[in-house]
């Protein structure tokens, strides 16, 4: 089977329930923006809402939503966290 390993950080983790987990890839688009839709229909609309505020790293470079994915890539969501 095709799967994305994904790693889900700070309040994207929380909505999820899981800081990590394998995806399977479904249908012939493979891009990086298809798959996020994939995981919004999952995750509903705050896991959306949260998205564009986003980065996103496949097999730790930075990756574009136009980005080809491949089964066993992992794929890294960091929204924006705040701290000190």
């Amino acid at each position: 089977m095709n799967c994305i390993q994904v790693l889900y950080f700070a309040e994207i983790a929380d909505i999820t329930g899981t800081a990590e987990e394998l995806v399977p890839l479904e249908g012939n688009d493979l891009r990086l923006e298809t798959f996020l839709k994939q995981l919004s229909k999952k995750y509903g609309p705050r896991f959306e809402e949260l998205l564009p505020t986003c980065m996103f790293a496949v097999n730790f470079h930075q990756a574009s939503l136009d980005q080809e994915l491949e089964r066993r890539d992992e794929l890294a969501i960091l929204p924006p966290v705040s701290g000190g």
